[in-house]
């Protein structure tokens, strides 16, 4: 059974959500006053730059490190328990880099744009790349042969894809060219054919996240403005699943 854009997008909704990388609220640095908070930020072991209050009891305001102001904690600071990971990174891009998290009327925790560095984070992007990958493939695959690839990439690289597919066969390995192309290969071959509607900034985006998912030793978020590279991304991703929807095709000649 074909699986849709709504269907690889509702599963990953209920499959990963804020409540999953959040910082519970019994973990949480708090004051009992402004002036508790501003002396809490002025210790030199300190590395927040939210705290809540009161000190105990329901939390229903915040300061910010530097602002000396009392914020009470209302929307768009304020994110429901079932938010999903994909749509937190917009949260965090159009309003600030943190938000409360809410269930069942009262605040559960609090979350940080540095807590997308969380493992966990890492696979919903795990599971777009590899749908994007398949869903990329069944577009191309009928349309690969060595002429249709010389008039996308220059003779070195069509000589590299060429060579793995001979390796493979070698090895009796043989899938044709599902295997000898990487992802950059599709993506490319993909975006120069107008297999779909992505840009070659959209593929940069999803090879740069792919990267960092792939390989566990790189963060997915340093700074910011990292937040827009991933939104751009996943944004790629979804495009990618609706044109394969509508059945999008290119003419090749």
């Amino acid at each position: 059974m074909r699986i849709t854009v709504s269907q690889t997008l509702d599963g990953l909704s209920r499959a990963f959500t804020v409540r999953d990388i959040m910082i519970h609220q019994d973990q949480l640095t708090r004051a009992s006053t402004p002036g508790h908070a501003a002396a809490l930020f002025a210790e030199p072991e300190c590395d927040f730059d939210v705290i809540p209050l009161p000190e105990s009891g329901r939390i229903s305001a915040y300061m910010y490190k530097g602002s000396g102001k009392l914020k009470q904690v209302a929307p768009p600071a304020l994110v429901s328990d079932g938010t999903t990971i994909l749509d937190l990174l917009d949260i965090f891009h159009k309003s600030q880099p943190f938000a409360f998290v809410l269930a069942k009327n009262a605040i559960c925790g609090f979350v940080h744009f540095s807590d997308l560095n969380e493992p966990l984070v890492k696979l919903p992007f795990f599971v777009l790349m590899e749908r994007v990958e398949a869903v990329i493939w069944s577009m191309i695959e009928t349309a690969l042969n060595p002429t249709v690839l010389s008039e996308v990439f220059d003779a070195k690289r069509c000589e590299r894809i060429e060579e793995r597919k001979r390796d493979a066969k070698r090895k009796n390995l043989d899938r044709g060219y599902q295997g000898a192309l990487y992802m950059d290969d599709i993506l490319t071959f993909a975006c120069h054919r107008q297999f779909n509607s992505l840009t070659p900034e959209d593929k940069d985006a999803i090879l740069a996240v792919r990267s960092k998912v792939f390989h566990a030793d790189k963060p997915l978020v340093d700074i910011e403005d990292d937040l827009k590279i991933m939104i751009r991304a996943r944004d790629a991703c979804v495009s990618i699943f609706e044109d394969a929807e509508v059945g999008k095709r290119p003419t090749l000649y």
